[in-house]
């Protein structure tokens, strides 16, 4: 039997298409939504018009759809509004369920946040399967779980397991300085994306940054990584500390057997800028070049994670600027695709203005979430604010979405250009 490979879900201007593969969106227009939705509720016919059966074959060849009868339901969500230019809903939310952590990296972007945590301030384990259950009814595709240190969340492998029961795709970060074998097998179990950070290619760089003495823990973590049977991704924060080392950083995730890493650019938050760990957008471009062909002679696939990677040439997958759907997935998502999770339940656009009551969007726990993210007067304010004059006539305004606007956002400088914009700065 016939039927659609990825999740996929209805929107105003046709459909949207998870890879959960390679964490790619893609459009659908109104028939191709209508083929995906047929075949996932019904049997093919034996005879199908011409037109169907080359839009069939067209899927085939592109891997979207494929022979299964487990009879598992791919269509996700529920449309409630006509507005063409807001998804359904998010397509990813980013879950704090804590934000106690033993490290106090100096480009945190919630570090104002891990130095104030509680233990305390965590997500409640009766609320575990709410949240499932309201994410995957809304039609998220992507659960991202952060911290502080999600391994120091004790009820990590419940909301794992909870969460990939509602069949949503599921990442996790960690800083990989705590061992833990439950944890390490719901990991296993539920496929679940592991990204681990290491920022240095020896201790004294890496513990600089994290203001810890933990090098030689995530490398006993990657380790036990392996004989669990996990893959995990590397990200390296781009940090003036290491960016000279690079190349080094890049040949280790190679020595430790893994073979994809990011290259993260810091976010100029006033915590980053307050440490010294911010680097400007040039400089992060030209280190990132770097490690992208360092990692094409050791077979590890270099990757950039920047609200600006359009504008590098090298980063190729995921950023192709004639997606249809680029105005809601590059720059920033905030308030366009993507919401952020307290450990009490309450959404904002960005983290940057976590506890700030005016940026409030809602509580998942109490609130009804398509209906917040429709009209949420914060999430309008976003979506429909002017865009400074200065990017109002720059050609990568419709990807770009302003930039960063988190610190904007909190200051209420809606007016200005993102500060560390490379066009303008370029300029």
């Amino acid at each position: 039997m016939l039927r659609p490979r990825f999740p996929f879900r209805e929107e105003v201007f046709g459909g949207i298409l998870y890879d959960t593969r390679t964490e790619d969106y893609f459009h659908l227009n109104p028939s191709a939504f209508s083929l995906l939705k047929f075949l996932d509720a019904h049997d093919l016919p034996e005879a199908v018009p011409d037109a169907v059966q080359k839009a069939l074959e067209e899927f085939r060849e592109q891997g979207l759809v494929q022979d299964r009868s487990d009879g598992g339901r791919m269509l996700r969500g529920k449309l409630i509004h006509d507005r063409p230019r807001v998804l359904s809903a998010p397509t990813i939310v980013e879950v704090y369920p804590n934000f106690t952590c033993n490290e106090r990296c100096e480009f945190c972007y919630v570090g104002t946040e891990v130095e104030s945590a509680l233990p305390e301030d965590t997500i409640p384990r009766a609320k575990i399967p709410v949240i499932a259950d309201k994410l995957a009814r809304a039609g998220v595709f992507n659960v991202t779980l952060l911290g502080g240190e999600p391994f120091l969340y004790r009820s990590l492998d419940v909301l794992i397991e909870e969460l990939a029961r509602q069949n949503l795709d599921v990442s996790l970060s960690t800083n990989g300085t705590i061992l833990n074998g439950i944890f390490l097998e719901a990991v296993a179990k539920y496929d679940v994306k592991l990204n681990v950070a290491l920022h240095g290619p020896d201790a004294e760089t890496h513990n600089a940054i994290t203001r810890s003495d933990s090098f030689s823990k995530v490398l006993r973590f990657i380790e036990a990584c392996s004989s669990h049977g996990i893959s995990p991704h590397v990200t390296t924060v781009m940090h003036p500390k290491n960016e000279s080392g690079i190349d080094d950083v890049v040949g280790l995730v190679s020595k430790l057997g893994i073979t994809s890493m990011t290259v993260s650019y810091p976010q100029p938050s006033s915590y980053t800028k307050a440490r010294g760990a911010t680097v400007p957008f040039s400089k992060y471009a030209a280190v990132f070049r770097r490690a992208f062909d360092a990692g094409r002679k050791v077979s590890v696939k270099v990757r950039g994670n920047c609200h600006y990677n359009f504008l590098l040439r090298e980063y190729g997958s995921g950023f192709d600027t004639n997606n249809p759907l680029s105005e809601f997935l590059y720059g920033d998502k905030a308030g366009r695709s993507r919401l952020e999770m307290t450990p009490s339940g309450d959404l904002y656009p960005t983290s940057t203005v976590f506890g700030r009551q005016e940026f409030k969007v809602a509580n998942l726990f109490s609130d009804d979430l398509l209906d917040a993210w429709a009209n949420s007067p914060v999430l309008q304010h976003i979506r429909d604010r002017d865009l400074p004059v200065a990017c109002q006539d720059c050609g990568h305004h419709d990807v770009c979405g302003g930039g960063i606007i988190g610190e904007r956002l909190a200051d209420n400088e809606w007016d200005l250009p993102p500060e560390d914009c490379p066009v303008l700065n370029e300029e």
